[in-house]
């Protein structure tokens, strides 16, 4: 059986996460913003994001990545199960 993907806004991110903090798979879940069975996370740019974060996720929407970019922070683009 393949594992869930699921999808998060920057805006819940951005609620939950401090200044220079690395979101990924693990810490979402963690926080519970996501399904502990998921596999892999598409961040998508609704909302705003105010603050420099290192984002790690299976996939992006171009306008989040624009946006992770102005705020000074870093997407990491990983493959499902790394």
């Amino acid at each position: 059986t393949s594992g869930k993907r699921t999808y998060i806004n920057l805006d819940t991110i951005s609620a939950n996460y401090s200044e220079g903090e690395t979101v990924d798979l693990q810490s979402l879940k963690q926080k519970g913003l996501i399904d502990k069975r998921a596999v892999g996370c598409k961040i998508l740019a609704r909302g705003a994001l105010d603050k420099a974060l290192i984002v790690e996720a299976t996939d992006f929407s171009l306008a989040a990545v624009k946006m992770i970019a102005l705020t000074g922070g870093k997407v990491v683009r990983i493959k499902n199960g790394s």
